[in-house]
C-alpha cells in the first residue's frame, strides 16, 4: 500500500509494546503489531501518563458520585483524575482529527469502550458498565470515526468489520472531503454500493436517496447526513445471508458471458457458501475472475470485491 493513503490509526500505547501500564508492563498485540501493522500507521496515545500519573502509578477505577461519572483511585476515592482525562482529550483535537480509526485496551477506566466496570461511590459494588473518560471524549468529538477494542479484534468477523470501516472512512476523506462535488459523492456511492448492501441493504438505498439530492452550493448539509449514514451502515457486520445475496446480483451480470459448465461450477460454489461450507474467499475469488474476463468498468470499479489489502485474508475466516 502507498504509505501517504495508509490509513491513520490512534492505539493505545500499551498495546503497541510500550510500558506504560499503571504497573509498569504493557498489553502489546501481536495482532497489531505483526499483521496490521503492514497496512496502517499508529500513533500512540496514553492518558494516564500524559496527564503526569506516572509509571508506575496508583490503578484508577470509575465510580458515580454525586450523578457524575468518575475516575478515582481504587484504594483512594481522593485521588481524582476525571477532569484532567477530559482535558486531555480535548487538548488532542489537532493530533486526533485526522485519525481514520483508533483501537483502545478494553477494561481500562481511561481507555475502555463498551464494558468498563463502573462502580457504586464507596467502591464495594459493579452497578454498570460504560467508555472509559478518555475514550468517551474521543468518541463524543469523533462520533464517525471507526473505533474499537483490541480485545474484540481477536473475533475474525470484528476484525474484519473494523478493516471495512477504516478503509472506508479514509477513502471517503482522500475522495470526497477533499474536494467535495455532487459528482464525486455519486462516484463514492457507486463504488461501494454492494459493500454497503452486504452490511445493511436498507442503508444502502437510503444513502443512495441522499447521494442523489447532492447539488453544487449545498453539499454541507448533504455531506454531513451521508457521513453518519455511511459510517452506520459499516458499522453493521455484514451477515452471510447479505453477502449471499450480493453474490447473487452480481452474478446475474456475469452469467450472460458463463458457459454451462462456468454457471455450474458457480452455482455449487454459491450454494456451498450459503450453508456455510466455505468462506466467504472462496467464491469472491471465483466472482473476480469471471468479473475479469467480462471487462464490465461497473463490477471493476466496487469495494466490495477488495475493500482492503487482499493479502490481509481476513475473508478467509468469515
Amino acid at each position: 500500500m502507498d504509505n501517504s493513503k495508509r490509513p491513520q490509526i490512534g492505539v493505545s500505547a500499551c498495546l503497541l509494546g510500550e510500558q506504560v501500564r499503571f504497573d509498569g508492563g504493557h498489553k502489546k498485540s501481536s495482532l497489531l503489531t505483526d499483521r496490521l501493522r503492514d497496512v496502517f500507521d499508529f500513533q500512540a496515545f496514553c492518558p494516564e501518563v500524559a496527564i503526569g500519573m506516572g509509571i508506575p502509578r496508583r490503578p484508577i477505577r470509575l465510580i458515580e458520585r454525586g450523578g457524575q461519572v468518575r475516575a478515582v483511585g481504587s484504594k483512594d476515592a481522593d485521588l481524582d483524575v476525571t477532569d484532567k482525562l477530559a482535558g486531555y482529550a480535548a487538548s488532542l483535537e489537532a493530533k486526533i482529527s485526522h485519525l481514520d480509526g483508533y483501537v483502545f485496551m478494553q477494561k481500562s477506566p481511561s481507555c475502555g469502550v463498551f464494558r468498563v466496570k463502573l462502580y457504586n461511590e464507596s467502591g464495594d459494588a459493579v452497578i454498570g458498565v460504560r467508555a472509559g473518560v478518555f475514550a468517551a471524549k474521543v468518541m463524543q468529538a469523533h462520533p464517525n470515526m471507526p473505533i474499537e477494542e483490541a480485545g474484540r479484534l481477536n473475533e475474525p468477523a470484528l476484525l474484519e468489520n473494523f478493516v471495512v470501516r477504516v478503509c472506508c472512512y479514509r477513502e471517503w476523506k482522500e475522495q470526497v472531503l477533499a474536494a467535495p462535488s455532487p459528482d464525486k459523492l455519486q462516484a463514492f456511492h457507486r463504488r461501494y454500493k454492494y459493500l454497503l448492501m452486504a452490511h445493511h441493504p436498507q442503508d444502502q438505498i437510503l444513502l443512495g436517496n441522499i447521494a442523489a439530492q447532492a447539488r453544487a452550493g449545498s453539499m454541507k448539509g448533504v455531506l454531513e447526513q451521508y457521513e453518519t449514514s455511511l459510517m452506520r451502515c459499516l458499522a453493521h457486520r455484514a451477515q452471510r445471508k447479505n453477502h449471499f445475496h450480493v453474490l447473487t446480483n452480481i452474478s446475474k451480470v456475469l452469467r450472460k458471458t458463463m458457459s454451462a459448465w462456468q454457471k455450474r461450477e458457480w452455482d455449487a460454489v454459491l450454494t456451498d457458501y450459503r450453508h456455510g461450507v466455505i468462506p466467504l474467499v472462496a467464491p469472491l475469488t471465483l466472482l473476480k475472475h469471471y468479473c475479469s474476463a467480462t471487462q464490465d468498468g461497473f463490477l471493476a470499479e466496487q469495494a466490495y470485491l477488495q475493500p482492503y489489502p487482499s493479502h490481509l485474508g481476513l475473508r478467509n475466516a468469515i
